[in-house]
Formats: structure tokens, C-alpha cells, sequence
């Protein structure tokens, strides 16, 4: 509903853990790193802790994505099950079959003990996660503890995940438990957001919800009072933000304001029951929601019907996607009118986007590697041809201008206008929400990111210098002299002598990359991906870079 009329794609603060908008704050790339180790490195446990709502969840959702594909896993959503129920839960989640008796505990047991030791010789990994932790009995606890009895010399064949609110925390503190918890080789608390974090995390979701970079939805008062308000909790951001939006496109402002804001919270608040004055302001909240209610279906009706009310009190401007939608507002509505509007985008038109970009895709690489100095002349197949050079053509999909800039290479837009296609040279940005581009005549031109966002399909050409020994998807154990090159890449980084590796991607080195990784805003899973490559080439000094420029507007 309300999405719609802000140019989203979807509702952007749904409160379901949809790991496509996980937010990496500084405590979320540290929880992600640390199970990934976890879960990777042979240990015992792992605990994950954290108020309700701060995105324990979430963070193991991404996790999962992010698992090697040689791993078994066993997800429990709800823990409270007696040992028997437990052991037989795991066996189905792991697809562990010929069992006898199910109602067996030591059945159950030789069972999974037979298959982790199957998986092992078959070179598999074999991972429990457990959610809402802290509901666990202690019988069921201690039987858990008896399955990571089983192990090699190098590593236990089970590795456990608990995820579980603080109380878990106290849970194993218990004497009954030491013995379990001297087994936790990692623990991690996810504090909730500072105001700075809730603030990118905000127009992180928006962005992700397809937001254009130019555009802004929360003001800077708005988005301190939601702070306050839900003490840094991502659950409830999600739910007061969601509240404020349809608030906004309810009295039909272009953002959310400290009143919209307020109304939202008191909306999202849940009141303490009991009678007397504790009842007032529920009683008070609901009748003004009614009023409004039936003020808003009688103008409405009051439209439809034809009376001489003056039509502009009311009016909603209807505009082309992806733009902000204005509506005046009634003389009695002051506190609407006096909402700062966003500025105005420049007048480029859709004419002239057309116009001034490139109708064959070639012919946009070969403005941009002229533009980059790789070759003066043209190319008929360019990509191809430029491999001679050390540069390589990369497609992207990307959701948002954040994504893009986050790659900081200049590349290829493909612009679909009025059905067709059309591609833009960008060379760099301007500001928080410009991009540089190339033209067909050769000239640099300024456009705003908010106007091209509603033609652009998120497909990008990238233009970058790989290593010359480079191999996509290195993984830990594989052998290549690309190996070579990321070792000495890090020695260089730290200034070190010896290399951690020569030709062999060792543990060693995979604990320095998950190390880097974590640092740089990148999954923490070890495999050396594009991103990897990119910000290392950041980190050395070389590759083409978008350049950027401070705007003076």
C-alpha cells in the first residue's frame, strides 16, 4: 500500500528475518564472524546471545547462506522438547534414517553417532543450530553435551550453535552445566543500536526497498525519537518505522516528521491493561483513530459526491514511479504544510537520458576504457578484446546505488526506457547522490542518481584489473598459484617477511581473509569472492576506482 506511494519496491520494515535486509553494524559482522569460525573451525559450541529483537535471527539466517556446500545442518526453531523429542528432531532434520525404535534414547543415539562418523570419513561437516536457547531443560542440555563427545584428534564431529536471549547466559552459569560451558570456545552479545547505527540501518532498509539515494523519508528529529523510543532495537524500529510511513502516506506527507513519529510510537506502544487512568490513554488514542477515521471516509465521500468543498484540501498529486508524492494540505493542516519538502531533482527528462546515452552496450565500454585511458581507439568486441590489457568485463545485478558505490568501479548502466535499452558510461560520483558520466559526443555530464533510478535495471558492466594469476571462488584447501598472490598480497598489507602460504589456501591464511573480510563489510566466510578481490586491490593502491567528487551543492 504505502510503498507504493514512496516509489518502493515492498514494504521495507517487515519484521520477518529476510536476510536480504540484514544490516551489518560493527556488532552484527563481528556475531556473523564468530559463528562462521565456529562452525568452520572444529570447535564445541558457540553461543550467540541478545536482548529480543536486536537480529539474532536474522544473523543465522545469513549464516546459512553462507555455510560451505559441504555441510549437514540441523536447524531447531523450538527447543522445548524432551531428550528423546530432541534426538529424534536432529535425526530428521539430518535425514538420518534405518532407526528401529524411535522411542529409544540409546537408538537415537547410536544412530547419529554412526552417521556423524559416516559424514566425517565422507569429508562432510556436520552443524546443529539451536534458536530461543535459553528454553532448553537441563536434562536436554546435558544430553546435548554427550553428543559432542564424539571426535578426532583435530576436531569434534558435531558443532553446535546457540542462539538464545541473555537469560541463556545465566542458564549456563548453573553448577549442573560447567561442563558444557567450558566447552563454548566462542561467545558473542549483540548490543542493540547506537543512533548513528539506527540511522544508516533506517535508510539501509529503504535503500534496499529501492529508496533512490537523493530521496529521504525519516528526518534527523524522527529518526532520534524512534531511537529513544526503541531503545536501539531493530524489531522495534521495524514496527514504529512501518507505522510512521503509512502515517505519512495516511495524512499524504513526503516524509516522516517528529508528529508522525510520535503518533507512530504511541501507536506501537503497548499499554500496561488495568482500569481506571491507565485506560485513559488507550481510550483517548482510540477515539481520535475513530475520528479520524470518519472525517477522512466523509471527505472522501464528500468528493465523490460533488460537493463545493474546495477540492485542492485534499488533494493527492499523482506522479510517475519512483518519485515522491506531494498533495496540499487543508488551511487547518499547518503542521503538514510547514514539512520541509526535499529538493527538487533537476530537469533532466526522460528525452534527454535517452538522448545523451548509449543505444548499443559496446559502444558505452568503449567510452568508458577510452575515458580510463586503457586504449584510445574503439573495439568491436570489446570485452573481450581488453582481456589483452588486464582488464575484465564483470556483470553485476545490483538492488541499489549503495551496493554500486560499494564496488567503487566505474561501469556500465543498462537503462530500460520505453521498452528499449540503453546503456550509460558512469566514470565516478559527485556527492553522496550523483554520478559522473560519459556521453556519445565524449563529454563529462553530472545526473542525478534519483532520476535515473526508475530506468535502471540494476544490470552493470564493471570494468576492473584483476591479478594476473586470478581464480574465481578460491576456497580453503584449494591449491592454485593464485594463492600465491593473496598470501603475499596480506604479507605486503602487514608488513611481513614470510607469506602465510605458497601455493596451498591453508588455515592460516583463511583466518587472515575471514579476519579482512569482517573488517571490510564482506561476508566472513573465507571464500575469496569478487568483493574480496576488489577491496583488496582497494586496500594495495590499484584497480580503476569510481572517481569522487566533493559537490559544493
Amino acid at each position: 500500500m504505502y510503498h507504493q506511494y514512496f516509489g518502493l519496491n515492498e514494504a521495507p520494515f517487515s519484521i520477518a528475518p529476510n536476510p536480504v535486509y540484514l544490516f551489518m553494524s560493527r556488532r552484527h559482522k563481528e556475531a556473523l564472524a564468530h559463528l562462521l569460525y565456529g562452525v568452520n573451525h572444529g570447535g564445541g559450541f558457540v553461543l550467540l546471545t541478545g536482548e529480543v529483537g536486536t537480529g539474532k535471527t536474522t544473523v543465522s539466517r545469513a549464516l546459512l547462506k553462507q555455510l560451505p556446500q559441504n555441510t549437514d545442518l540441523a536447524y531447531i526453531l523450538n527447543p522445548t522438547l524432551s531428550s528423546i523429542e530432541l534426538l529424534a528432531t536432529i535425526c530428521d532434520e539430518l535425514k538420518v534414517t534405518d532407526i528401529k525404535d524411535a522411542n529409544s534414547l540409546k537408538e537415537l543415539s547410536d544412530r547419529l553417532h554412526q552417521f556423524l562418523l559416516d559424514n566425517h570419513a565422507q569429508g562432510r561437516n556436520t552443524v546443529l543450530i539451536i534458536d530461543e536457547a535459553q528454553h532448553l531443560d537441563y536434562k536436554v542440555m546435558e544430553q546435548i553435551r554427550l553428543l559432542t563427545n564424539l571426535e578426532t584428534d583435530e576436531k569434534k564431529l558435531l558443532q553446535i550453535v546457540f542462539i538464545g536471549q541473555p537469560e541463556l547466559n545465566e542458564l549456563l552459569a548453573k553448577p549442573e552445566l560447567r561442563q558444557l560451558a567450558q566447552r563454548i570456545t566462542a561467545r558473542f552479545h549483540i548490543e542493540p543500536l547506537t543512533l548513528v547505527e539506527a540511522q544508516a540501518y533506517i535508510r539501509h532498509r529503504l535503500m534496499v526497498a529501492g529508496m533512490p539515494a537523493s530521496q529521504t523519508l525519516f528526518n534527523q528529529s524522527a529518526v532520534k525519537m524512534i531511537h529513544r523510543a526503541s531503545d536501539g532495537i531493530p524489531r522495534l524500529i521495524n514496527v514504529i518505522c512501518d507505522r510512521a510511513l503509512l502515517g505519512a502516506y495516511t495524512h499524504n506527507r513526503p516524509m516522516v516528521d517528529t508528529e508522525i513519529a510520535r503518533a507512530a510510537i504511541s501507536e506501537s506502544s503497548h499499554q500496561p491493561s488495568g482500569s481506571g487512568d491507565n485506560q485513559l490513554p488507550i481510550k483517548i488514542a482510540t477515539g481520535l483513530t475513530l475520528l479520524l477515521i470518519l472525517l477522512l471516509g466523509g471527505l472522501l465521500l464528500t468528493q465523490i459526491g460533488g460537493s463545493d468543498t474546495d477540492p485542492q484540501s485534499a488533494e493527492i498529486a499523482l506522479t510517475e514511479p519512483g518519485q515522491i508524492l506531494r498533495g496540499s494540505t487543508s488551511a487547518g493542516d499547518t503542521a503538514a504544510s510547514a514539512v520541509a519538502e526535499p529538493p527538487a531533482a533537476p530537469a533532466t527528462t526522460e528525452e534527454e537520458i535517452y538522448r545523451t546515452s548509449f543505444g548499443q552496450k559496446k559502444d558505452a565500454i568503449n567510452a568508458l576504457q577510452q575515458a580510463l585511458s586503457v586504449f584510445t581507439g574503439n573495439f568491436d568486441q570489446p570485452c573481450r578484446q581488453l582481456k589483452s590489457f588486464g582488464v575484465l568485463c564483470q556483470t553485476e545485478e545490483f538492488r541499489s546505488w549503495q551496493d554500486f558505490t560499494h564496488y567503487n568501479r566505474p561501469g556500465v548502466l543498462r537503462l530500460d526506457i520505453d521498452e528499449q535499452q540503453r546503456y550509460l558510461a558512469v566514470t565516478g560520483t559527485r556527492g553522496p547522490n550523483q554520478l559522473e558520466v560519459v556521453t556519445p559526443d565524449g563529454t563529462q555530464h553530472t545526473w542525478q542518481m534519483f532520476q535515473l533510478g526508475q530506468y535502471w535495471s540494476g544490470q552493470t558492466e564493471l570494468l576492473w584489473q584483476p591479478p594476473s594469476s586470478y581464480a574465481p571462488l578460491l576456497k580453503p584447501g584449494d591449491r592454485s598459484p593464485f594463492v600465491r598472490w593473496l598470501a603475499n598480497s596480506f604479507a605486503k598489507m602487514d608488513k611481513q617477511t614470510q607469506p602465510l602460504a605458497q601455493f596451498e589456501y591453508n588455515q592460516a591464511l583463511e583466518r587472515r581473509v575471514m579476519f579482512f573480510q569482517s573488517n571490510t563489510g564482506i561476508p566472513a566466510n573465507g571464500v575469496i569472492d569478487l568483493n574480496t578481490v576488489l577491496k583488496m586491490n582497494d586496500k594495495l593502491g590499484v584497480d580503476f576506482k569510481l572517481s569522487s567528487t566533493s559537490s559544493g551543492q
